[in-house]
């Protein structure tokens, strides 16, 4: 009897426990899964795995903006919405090799296309304006695939990120269009 007792209190305690928790945070983790329903699930898991990776960026709030509120506030700024992401640079499916400190990027799978010879795609060489949320912008040349984007994501050089936003941010929302290369 007693057993049973007591285990019944630390159950009830337990249980509590997490409701006075979830009462006190339900704002914000509501505010997340909102965010996180507008990722693929593929997406929702990078999301939730690079949250334990990096220093946490409060930028929450402007990373995911949807692309039409990002349209709304850049009206002519963009063909195109996605994430924008970074990666180690080297050798490309353009077959060229460049570094971290280069303004390219690796477009998503869907736009790049299906070429017997991936070095021939008609995107290799071309650029693309990125704008971000807050206004900055930068031109980088596309040289890459990244076969886990979705249409519209660019994976970008650590230094062309690095002009929209801090390494830290992760990802972020961004819009882009073509733009003759200089």
């Amino acid at each position: 009897m007693y057993m049973k007792m007591h285990l019944s209190t630390t159950v009830l305690f337990v249980l509590m426990s997490i409701i006075s928790h979830i009462s006190c945070s339900s704002m914000t983790v509501l505010e997340q899964i909102s965010k996180l329903d507008d990722l693929s699930p593929a997406e929702q898991r990078l999301e939730r795995r690079n949250r334990f990776r990096r220093p946490h960026y409060r930028l929450e709030e402007n990373r995911f903006h949807s692309c039409e509120f990002l349209r709304s506030i850049n009206p002519g700024a963009s063909d195109y919405c996605g994430f924008a992401t970074y990666y180690k640079t080297g050798l490309g499916s353009c077959g060229q090799t460049h570094t971290d400190d280069d303004l390219i990027a690796a477009i998503n799978a869907p736009q790049y296309g299906v070429y017997a010879n991936p070095n021939t795609a008609n995107i290799c060489g071309k650029c693309a304006l990125l704008t971000s949320n807050e206004g900055k912008t930068v031109v980088v040349k596309i040289v890459d695939r990244c076969p886990e984007c979705s249409f519209g994501d660019l994976d970008l050089s650590p230094t062309a990120f690095k002009r929209l936003l801090p390494l830290d941010a992760g990802r972020f929302r961004v819009t882009w269009k073509y733009v003759p290369c200089s």
